[in-house]
């Protein structure tokens, strides 16, 4: 399935609410319990509001929402994430979401790094940030591991 990305609106504020508190999502966070929806508000708000946060959600070509990426950028450096719908999980759209997001947050600042921060156990994500170019990179954190892409 190809997907296309767009930049996170006020109306996607639900959807991503329910992605957060599906059960896989939840095991594989660094917070494992379940998120209020009021805390999940101010959290969009504050996010939405802050500069440094670039956020795009992944449409299909219905244009139905199948997953997030999104990065917290200090200076010339971002942190990663990425949801993927339960829906559409194992088909790629993992990959998709990070190679374009990256794509898409090198061409509108100035970041030239993205750093990605992996529980160990998380293999599908493992294997989405290698197959989408990030290496790993040594660190000593004994619970995650560290991949890094670089821009070109």
């Amino acid at each position: 399935m190809k997907i296309s990305i767009r930049p996170i609106r006020d109306e996607d504020r639900e959807q991503l609410w329910i992605w957060s508190n599906d059960p896989e999502v939840r095991s594989h966070s660094f917070c494992t319990d379940p998120i209020p929806w009021e805390m999940h508000c101010r959290w969009f708000a504050e996010h939405r509001a802050n500069p440094n946060w670039w956020a795009w959600v992944g449409t299909n070509t219905q244009n139905h929402l199948v997953g997030l990426v999104r990065f917290q950028v200090e200076r010339n450096r971002a942190e990663i994430s990425v949801s993927v719908s339960k829906e559409v999980r194992g088909q790629g759209i993992g990959k998709q979401l990070i190679a374009k997001g990256c794509i898409a947050l090198f061409s509108s600042t100035q970041v030239v790094e993205v750093v990605a921060k992996i529980k160990k156990d998380n293999l599908a994500s493992i294997s989405a940030f290698l197959a989408s170019g990030f290496f790993e990179t040594p660190s000593s954190d004994e619970e995650h591991l560290y991949f890094v892409l670089k821009a070109i």
